[in-house]
């Protein structure tokens, strides 16, 4: 299991009306049991948030991949930022990541495309969600 403390992630947060924003911050602690994660962001304050509500990245690979796969579905402007993406993950250095997920914040379907959910990264199950979900956690 690769250890996410300290990664960036995209965090979806609900607003007033159902809207959704992307909100990036930096994984500062998981607890797989209860499904959430701690999330620290730039103006210091830190949230829980459910592990479904956080995004990182797809390994480049698979990004890659993916990118060579479904090419000719995706709108220029999304394989343009998919593609800047998958070319920064190659560079070293948190800095080329926060680039990454600066870009990936600016395009939710790009995004939705490039990340997954940090319980799945993890390898837990949907299932598992909808159970602790139910049981008030």
């Amino acid at each position: 299991m690769q250890n996410y403390s300290g990664s960036l992630a995209l965090v979806i947060c609900h607003g007033a009306a159902d809207e959704k924003t992307l909100n990036i911050g930096v994984i500062s602690g998981i607890d797989p049991p209860g499904r959430r994660a701690k999330i620290a962001f730039g103006d210091l304050s830190v949230s829980n948030f459910p592990l479904s509500d956080i995004l990182v990245l797809k390994d480049k690979n698979t990004l890659y991949q993916q990118l060579l796969t479904s090419c000719s579905t995706l709108q220029t402007r999304d394989f343009k930022t998919l593609l800047q993406v998958n070319m920064l993950q190659d560079r070293p250095g948190q800095e080329a990541q926060l680039k990454a997920m600066e870009l990936l914040r600016d395009s939710p379907l790009a995004a939705e495309r490039a990340t997954v959910d940090l319980g799945s990264s993890l390898g837990l199950s949907i299932q598992a969600y909808k159970g602790a979900e139910g049981r008030g956690r």
